[in-house]
């Protein structure tokens, strides 16, 4: 919108009428109360009066006392100052000074701002409501704007189209700004189970709440970890898409088991064969980094406890395997 003298002169029109009708409204109750109040005022300055008069006729001596004393430095400090301003160089440097500043504003706000807030350009922004967030972006992006979804829950509004938009529809902006458009996702809610095994039991619980999850149970695993009071298993399964508030279960090592097994020999056997064999021995394995080898295949070339070495239940057994695929991660799982 332009600002030209019209313009402010119907703004300041309408502005004055609005404030002369207030005043009109308010006009009378503050005279109300005025006549209230006025009565209490005077009685209380009739007390305080004789009080303060009592002060300033003990103050005024000291006042008059340095008043007569910091006098003459006053006037000594103003024919100096009316000295400096005499000074033909100074008033030519500060006539200088102005000038330029003068300039620097000019050149300011006539050419350099103007470049960068594009004064006086505007585009109007189209109507994208009831498109999908696709044809809505393209939309914006060819009248000269960006996008930003806002992602919106609710069961009774169309799904996966832009139900609202800000600015508004035909609004006039800048080259370049940003629309905010709300999309609604649907009635249901889903968070990723996070992965918490491996950690420790306080520090599951707090992951799994802060996504949106609740702890069914915490229950020890009946398989030992050599990682005590450590989630071992959890339920549902990590990286799975829930609705929110699905309820987790989560199983924790007790440390190593008192009974002695033997250690198998799974060099040659695929990881989940490797796995299925020492978990019935209740013995626990881990993969370690990855050798080169024939793509494809995963399968165990070397294990990090000797078979035939006698260790406690809950062990863990360090896999190397020939070449692989998956990540680590989702192996161990």
């Amino acid at each position: 919108m332009k600002f030209n003298r019209e313009t402010l002169t119907s703004y300041w029109g309408k502005v004055r009428s609005y404030a002369l009708r207030s005043w009109g409204k308010v006009r009378p109750h503050l005279v109300h109360y005025w006549g209230k109040v006025r009565p209490h005022v005077l009685r209380s300055w009739g007390k305080v009066r004789p009080h303060v008069l009592r002060y300033w006729g003990k103050v005024s001596p000291h006042v008059l006392h340095y008043w007569g004393k910091a006098r003459p430095h006053l006037i000594n400090y103003g024919g100096q100052v009316r000295h400096y301003f005499s000074n033909p160089y100074l008033l030519a440097g500060l006539g200088v000074l102005t000038l330029f500043l003068a300039i620097a504003y000019t050149i300011l706000n006539v050419w350099i701002m103007p470049s960068f807030t594009r004064h006086g350009e505007s585009v109007t922004v189209p109507s994208v409501v009831d498109f999908s967030i696709e044809e809505a972006s393209k939309l914006l992006q060819e009248a000269g704007l960006e996008s930003e979804q806002v992602i919106l829950r609710k069961p009774n509004l169309p799904r996966d189209v832009v139900i609202d938009q800000s600015p508004l529809p035909l609004a006039l902006v800048k080259p370049g700004r940003r629309v905010y458009l709300t999309v609604n996702a649907g009635d249901t809610t889903t968070v990723r189970v996070p992965n918490v095994e491996s950690f420790p039991i306080r520090e599951a619980r707090s992951r799994i709440t802060v996504h949106g999850l609740r702890i069914s149970a915490v229950l020890p695993d009946s398989i030992p970890s050599p990682h005590a009071n450590t989630i071992t298993r959890q339920s549902p399964r990590a990286g799975a898409n829930v609705p929110a508030g699905t309820s987790v279960t989560l199983w924790y090592g007790t440390g190593l088991g008192d009974q002695l097994v033997t250690v198998p020999d799974i060099t040659g056997l695929t990881v989940n064969e490797a796995k299925e064999q020492l978990l019935a021995l209740k013995l626990r394995s881990v993969v370690i980094e990855k050798r080169n080898g024939s793509a494809g295949s995963q399968k165990v070339i070397e294990q990090g406890t000797p078979a035939g070495t006698s260790v406690k239940e809950g062990f863990e057994i360090r896999l190397r395997l020939e070449s692989q695929e998956e990540s680590l991660d989702d192996i161990n799982d």
